[in-house]
């Protein structure tokens, strides 16, 4: 009978500095980042000897001389030789950082939670789910193929995401710029200072706002529409552009897009998802396609594509 490996539990705790600040990045399991004490980052990892090769993923934890706390998980280098049939084994990540803290967050096959922190934030994730609650700060999400469901946000928020749906509910954006290849965007957030700037290619964006919210819209799209449940006191209309403001105008709102709707409405209204039509999707499938391989950012193929002018 073969020998059980078992799980390998690695655990460290910092003083951290005033200026507090964790980077983490992790190949495939979940990350969990949540509040703890003020000074202090606690950092707790599993290496999960089933499912994967746990000899060969390692994982290092260690402090800079400015105080920043670095995890990471490694996959040991073995060449190209039987790479795609390996496997790295799954490492889960619990964190305690200081209420005030900045944290970077990447991960590939790697879910993200985080909670109740303020600062910069970042997250870089592939093929993983993300989770954000309580947070306010600068907040920069670039995300394939996964979901974010965040409540209670409050700052400035910059995102982007391919093939994944993205809802913000019950936030705070001041400022707001989010473009989606072929995912749905949600916001619920009162308007601030702005810009407010959405891009889409084929998903549609919902911006859920007060009743009483004054804005002035400009929109440039291919097919997409722009649709209001809110009170319009100008509205121009022309083949391929939308202005319109809403109760005599207001905070900046720019929306681009190929083939995506926007919906603006209160969070109390059901918005629904519109569905580009399938000769749209086939026109623009190869310029999809070059988004998702990295060839074409979303405006370099908005303007490919025709939408302004």
């Amino acid at each position: 009978m073969s020998e059980q490996i078992a799980d390998e539990i690695i655990e460290q705790v910092f003083q951290a500095p005033q200026a507090a600040r964790l980077v983490l990045a992790n190949i495939r399991g979940s990350v969990q980042v949540r509040p703890g004490e003020t000074g202090l980052i606690h950092v707790r990892a599993v290496n999960h000897a089933g499912g994967g090769e746990a000899q060969h993923t390692r994982v290092t934890i260690s402090q800079d001389e400015d105080g920043c706390v670095r995890a990471e998980t490694r996959f040991a280098e073995g060449g190209w030789s039987g790479f795609f049939l390996r496997r790295p084994s799954r490492v889960d990540y619990t964190v305690e950082v200081p209420p005030a803290c900045s944290v970077a967050l990447s991960g590939v096959s790697n879910s993200a939670s985080l909670e109740g922190v303020q600062g910069d934030i970042q997250i870089n994730t592939v093929s993983g789910e993300v989770q954000l609650s309580d947070l306010s700060g600068s907040l920069k999400i670039h995300s394939v193929s996964g979901d974010v469901h965040a409540r209670r946000l409050s700052g400035l928020l910059e995102m982007d995401t391919v093939s994944g749906d993205a809802a913000f509910i019950d936030s705070q954006l001041d400022r707001l710029q989010a473009s989606t290849v072929s995912g749905d965007l949600r916001f619920d957030t009162p308007l601030g200072a702005g810009p407010y700037t959405l891009k889409s290619v084929s998903g549609d964006v919902h911006l859920l706002v007060p009743a009483e919210t004054a804005c002035s819209l400009q929109s440039d799209s291919l097919s997409g529409k722009v649709h209001s449940d809110l009170p319009i006191s100008r509205w121009q209309q022309g083949a391929r552009h939308t202005s319109l403001e809403l109760q005599g105008g207001g905070a900046s709102l720019k929306h681009t897009s190929v083939s995506g709707d926007l919906y603006l409405g209160t969070p109390h209204q059901a918005t629904p998802s519109a569905q580009a039509g399938e000769a749209d999707e086939q026109d623009h499938l190869p310029v999809l396609e070059r988004i998702e391989r990295g060839e074409l950012s979303v405006q370099e193929a908005l303007e490919l594509l025709g939408t302004k002018g």
